[in-house]
């Protein structure tokens, strides 16, 4: 007994010393010592073996390290065990290419987490538990085999950023439609051929990802996304322009890239605030006149998509400042593109241009870096 009441004297001192946000995690684990003081040690030794950077500490000095750790970034750590719950100020934990297999349950105890990153750790499901985590801002499980999500997600009511990029979905939950305060969300590389129902909620979304998946239509509730600013929608089945995007005045980068499109969507035009613009890997053949409306553009990608010129109206871009044209038949460009004196970076590789429209394209734009 003499052994626990010199240990808790011990912790408390330490804790007294130090900041006044662990003393109430320390006058719980003091307190305990009361109950096991063997169990407890034992705990402390798992838990600072696994977290080798506090390992050497004593038993005090571990007890009061469980207060101030704040978060853990790990590639290498390996599967936490149990005694990671004892965390329980921490406010990030990022474990990347850490083969879990199953999500640790014990993080769910951690009420004060803010971040959490479980990428490329083999989980094929998440528990309800996540719900347990009222805290958390962003929640990142990419390059898993999950499947489904449970309904408790959507207790996740602070969350601003959700990445489910490369799982195995078919479809999502429409759970995560009660996450309002939702800033970005990616669902790229997953199985999917339709929005979640009810998207048209996360009314302050600004990103949404949704590349490689197999999706030839959106539903009209994108359209409802008034506040989103880039939407990615590479690598999917859509042969026409999806008309509900027209409402989504606010956008300011489009990728529709590696796609089965045959012409310029003119619909793209009356998005007047768009910055940037990827059509790559699409069979345009030509693009349109009015492609010189779209005034606010910064950058351009028109990769492969068989263009065998250009409109002189390129040179009203005036804010362009890249462009990237590679892979086409252009045999030239049009004078007019000396008018596009902001542009750092053109890029015309694998196309027909000769040597001496080569020279000429350099005089128009001498400060530009320029890749034939």
């Amino acid at each position: 007994m003499s052994e626990v009441k010199g240990e808790k004297e011990n912790v408390m001192r330490l804790l007294k010393s130090g900041q006044e946000k662990n003393i109430e995690l320390g006058l719980t684990l003091a307190d305990s010592l009361q109950v096991d003081l063997t169990d407890l040690r034992q705990d402390m030794d798992i838990l600072f073996d696994w977290y080798s950077m506090y390992k050497d500490l004593s038993f005090s000095e571990k007890i009061l390290a469980t207060a101030s750790i704040t978060g853990i970034i790990s590639r290498s750590i390996g599967k936490p065990p149990s005694q990671i719950q004892y965390l329980v100020n921490a406010e990030y934990i990022h474990f990347m290419d850490v083969q879990l297999n199953q999500f640790p349950k014990e993080i769910s105890s951690i009420s004060a987490l803010k971040s959490l990153d479980l990428c490329n750790a083999q989980l094929i499901s998440v528990p309800p538990e996540i719900g347990n985590l009222p805290n958390l801002y962003h929640l990142r499980l990419p390059y898993n085999l999950l499947t489904e999500l449970p309904v408790e997600i959507g207790k996740l009511t602070k969350l601003m950023t959700l990445d489910l990029e490369q799982n195995q979905f078919t479809e999502i939950s429409t759970a995560i439609n009660k996450l309002s305060e939702l800033l970005t969300l990616n669902l790229s590389r997953n199985q999917l051929t339709r929005l979640p129902i009810g998207i048209s909620n996360l009314t302050k979304l600004n990103d949404l990802f949704l590349d490689n998946n197999q999706f030839s239509e959106l539903s009209y509730e994108i359209s409802s996304l008034s506040e989103l600013r880039c939407l990615s929608l590479s690598g999917n089945r859509f042969t026409i322009f999806p008309v509900e995007l027209l409402s989504l005045s606010q956008l300011e980068g489009l990728n529709i890239s590696n796609n089965q499109l045959t012409e310029f969507p003119m619909q793209i035009l009356s998005l007047s605030k768009l910055e940037r613009l990827d059509i790559s890997n699409n069979q345009l053949t030509k693009l349109p006149c009015e492609i010189g409306n779209l005034t606010s553009l910064i950058q351009l990608h028109l990769v492969n998509t068989q263009l065998t010129e250009l409109p002189a109206e390129i040179g009203n871009l005036f804010d362009l400042n890249y462009l990237y044209l590679d892979n086409n038949k252009l045999r030239s460009l049009p004078p007019e593109i000396a008018k596009l004196s902001c542009l750092s970076t053109l890029s015309l590789e694998n196309n027909q241009i000769s040597f001496k429209e080569r020279d000429n394209i350099e005089s128009w734009l001498p400060n530009c870096e320029i890749k034939f």
